[in-house]
């Protein structure tokens, strides 16, 4: 598969850009960016299910190393999204709401603690069973947003990484909602 993914990639952060530019409420805001995420990454899904990988190590190489920048970002307009859609009027209310977003983000980290730390030590030794399609067991399904479902383009363990890549991403805009008190 020849696919430029750093390219993809920027033209996906250029796209984002333009909409964090326009002067829109902060629902709108998240609503266009989740579609210009989505919308990036089932063009780059339809290219992969079209070209395929020429190797174990290319698709190994895409689920551990790429795919979660782009679904990831979804992820994060999704938690963005839904804040906002229940973020409680009262400063009181909204206070207890950003902590309790922050003790499921942390729950998250903690719950798959062993993952993460294989995967930011730099392991490879089961990257066939986490990263490879032909390796999934389905156990992914249980966990994966509407616009994962597709087992030509998951692996059993990538939304853990899109996870990760959002819920960090989350994570600093609710330390920054509970700057603000």
């Amino acid at each position: 598969m020849k696919i430029d993914f750093l390219q993809l990639y920027q033209a996906l952060l250029l796209d984002l850009n333009k909409v964090l530019e326009e002067k829109l409420s902060e629902k709108e805001t998240a609503e266009l960016c989740f579609r210009c995420c989505v919308a990036h990454w089932n063009a780059l899904g339809d290219r992969v299910k079209k070209e395929g990988f020429g190797s174990d190590a290319e698709e190994i190489h895409f689920f551990r190393n790429t795919k979660h920048f782009f679904t990831g970002q979804i992820e994060y307009f999704i938690q963005r999204y839904h804040a906002l859609q229940f973020l409680p009027s009262s400063a009181e209310g909204r206070r207890e709401f950003w902590e309790g977003e922050m003790a499921r983000v942390d729950k998250f980290f903690d719950t798959y603690r062993d993952f993460f730390s294989y995967y930011h030590s730099r392991r490879t030794d089961l990257d066939e069973r986490y990263f490879l399609l032909r390796n999934s067991d389905g156990s992914n399904l249980a966990h994966a947003a509407v616009y994962d479902l597709d087992q030509e383009t998951a692996t059993s363990h990538d939304w853990l990484l899109t996870n990760m890549v959002a819920y960090e991403k989350y994570k600093r805009y609710v330390e920054g909602e509970l700057r603000k008190g």
